[in-house]
């Protein structure tokens, strides 16, 4: 079973700039919400966005959620936008946070809890690239006047260190 149990829904877009539209997505009446396995994370503190290595499995399902969102994205398009855009033009608008082949781009922010075992952390406490598991969350479509994607969201990341294993010392 997938990350999707019902069926996506998109809301009416709302203007949040003169050429940006934010529009709140769910899956039935659930947000879109899933956990990302211990993997690699890459953390870009001054733009606040991270880059989460994904596998084939977590590929597969995102992808599943891009397609849906531009078959409703084109489906809906004349009550969003008032004109009609086909699939084709949908999918060349489509902006896919997948990146590298196998790196998700996502947001953090201040709201976003980091932890280490039971103890809460601040980013300025984390290294540039670390394993981690996430909890993920997508909760907008951001539309411009060139483009549109889903906005993904870190919830939360615990934070795994890796294990050093000391060798035992010989003795002379």
């Amino acid at each position: 079973m997938g990350i999707i149990k019902e069926s996506i829904l998109i809301y009416q877009p709302n203007r949040v700039d003169d050429n940006v539209f934010f529009s709140k997505i769910m899956d039935g009446s659930s947000e879109i919400t899933f956990q990302i396995p211990k993997t690699k994370i890459y953390i870009d503190r001054e733009k606040e966005k991270c880059k989460i290595f994904l596998n084939e499995t977590m590929i597969s399902e995102l992808e599943t959620i891009s397609k849906d969102i531009i078959k409703i994205t084109s489906e809906s398009s004349k009550d969003f936008f008032g004109k009609e855009l086909d699939i084709d033009s949908c999918s060349s608008l489509y902006r896919n946070a997948i990146s590298d082949g196998n790196l998700l781009n996502c947001f953090y922010n201040d709201e976003t809890y980091f932890f280490h075992k039971k103890n809460k952390l601040s980013i300025s406490d984390i290294e540039d690239e670390i394993n981690g598991i996430v909890l993920l969350k997508g909760d907008v479509i951001v539309y411009t006047k060139t483009a549109f994607y889903i906005r993904w969201e870190i919830q939360q990341m615990k934070i795994k260190k890796e294990r050093v294993l000391h060798e035992p010392m010989l003795s002379e």
